[in-house]
């Protein structure tokens, strides 16, 4: 089987202080078939100097106004000629230099089976570059909870199919922080993923993630409304738990600060996943 290749869609809005490091981590790849299309938002810092300073190694760059990340990943979807497509926060990179190529293996397979979605793990790292968290595992054991109750499968872990958005079109530009979600549940509720147990493929910072509570409840709404959307109902009582954990973390953040607010959103998350809270 002769190797894929992968389109890399970067989004980025004035990510000067991220880009960089995010670029480099493709750059850095042993693996060879690949391409980079960089989506920017109309940057007002330095980001565009950064991008047009590797210009000679982006496959294709664009910076004008876009209204959600969602219209960001769909431009980019117009530029690419992959066979495999791959999403990179700005302000995240790439695991290891040998992602791509143990990857690859995983996505000639899928070929192969005509699998549309491959994906791996991803670690969620703060400022200093150590892991909090990583998330992702087979699909056996989370496909029920990605289906009732939120996004279990990381978007930075996966690898889609060209054949994915030509069968069940791109992201539904109105929903501004679920759409990769929502585009899953598309596909999922008709196809199998192959999952990668032995590769991690990020490393994704927590300062991308809708990680407040304000935003997560909007996450919370978002991730509803795309159940409805397609077909889904989510249990009464999950609903509950999620909104009361998540309103009671809001009103600590105001009464008593961020800190308190986050410790309470860990516990929170403790309860859901039963993973202890890593404080510092």
């Amino acid at each position: 089987m002769r190797s894929p290749f992968i389109s890399i869609i970067v989004p980025v809005l004035n990510g000067a202080d991220t880009i960089e490091s995010c670029l480099e981590s493709v750059f850095s790849q042993s693996y060879t078939g690949w391409e980079l299309v960089v989506i920017d938002g109309g940057s007002t810092d330095c980001t565009t100097d950064i991008l047009r300073s590797h210009e000679n190694k982006i496959s294709y760059w664009s910076s004008e106004l876009d209204h959600s990340i969602a219209h960001a990943w769909n431009k980019g979807l117009s530029a690419v000629g992959g066979e495999w497509i791959y999403f990179l926060g700005c302000d995240d990179r790439l695991y290891e230099g040998k992602v791509l190529e143990t990857a690859s293996s995983y996505l000639e397979k899928a070929g192969a089976e005509h699998i549309k979605l491959v994906y791996g793990r991803v670690n969620i790292v703060d400022s200093q570059g150590r892991t909090i968290e990583t998330k992702g595992g087979p699909w056996t054991g989370i496909r029920e909870t990605f289906f009732t109750k939120g996004m279990a499968i990381p978007h930075q872990g996966s690898f889609h199919s060209c054949e994915l958005f030509n069968k069940y079109g791109k992201f539904d530009e109105s929903f501004k922080i679920g759409a990769d979600y929502e585009m899953l549940l598309r596909c999922l509720k008709k196809e199998k993923p192959l999952y990668m147990p032995d590769v991690i493929v990020a490393n994704m910072s927590d300062r991308g993630l809708s990680n407040t509570a304000a935003s997560l409840i909007n996450v919370f709404r978002e991730q509803i409304t795309a159940r409805k959307k397609n077909g889904l109902s989510t249990p009464f009582f999950w609903r509950l738990a999620q909104l009361t954990g998540l309103y009671t973390a809001a009103a600590a953040r105001r009464l008593f600060g961020d800190r308190t607010g986050n410790r309470l959103l860990d516990l929170y998350r403790m309860l859901l996943t039963g993973k202890p809270p890593k404080w510092s």
